[in-house]
C-alpha cells in the first residue's frame, strides 16, 4: 500500500459520518514483519492510527497486527464484524500491507486480466504459505 493510499483511507475513516444510532464495525490489519516477503515500516503505526481514529468515533474495532495477521483470523474477524452490523451501521476494513497482482481467477472478470490481492503474514507465493491472501473477489 502506497502512502498516499494510507493516507487516503485514514482520511476515509476520519471523515466517516454515520447516522447518529448506527454503529461502526471494523476490521484492521498492519503487518510489517512479514516471514516470507520484505519488511515494511509503518504499515503498523498506520493500523494503530486508524483504529485509534474509528475508537474516537466509537466503533468496535478488532485489530491485527503483524502475526496475528492470518488469512483465518482476518476471515473470521471480517465475519465477525458483519454479523454485528444492522441495516444503517457500517462496516469497515483496512488493511497496510504487502499487495500483488497474479492472473485473474475468473476469465473476463477484470479489464487488466489481473485479480488484486492482500498478502498475509506468512505469504509465500508458492507452497502452503500460497494460500496467506485474500483476492479482490474474494471481498
Amino acid at each position: 500500500m502506497t502512502l498516499r493510499q494510507t493516507l487516503g483511507a485514514l482520511c476515509v475513516a476520519a471523515s466517516i459520518s454515520a447516522p447518529a444510532h448506527a454503529a461502526i464495525f471494523a476490521t484492521v490489519v498492519g503487518i510489517d514483519d512479514y516471514a516470507y516477503q520484505s519488511d515494511l515500516d509503518g504499515a503498523v503505526n498506520d493500523a494503530r492510527d486508524l483504529s485509534a481514529a474509528l475508537r474516537q468515533r466509537g466503533a468496535d474495532v478488532q485489530l491485527l497486527l503483524d502475526r496475528e495477521a492470518t488469512r483465518s483470523a482476518i476471515v473470521r474477524s471480517i465475519r465477525s464484524q458483519m454479523s454485528k452490523a444492522r441495516r444503517g451501521d457500517v462496516v469497515v476494513f483496512t488493511f497496510a500491507g504487502h499487495g500483488i497482482q497474479v492472473p485473474e481467477a475468473l476469465a473476463g472478470d477484470e479489464r487488466d486480466g489481473k485479480d488484486e490481492n492482500f498478502v498475509f503474514y506468512a505469504f509465500e507465493r508458492t507452497g502452503e504459505g500460497a494460500g496467506e491472501r485474500l483476492r479482490d473477489n474474494d471481498i
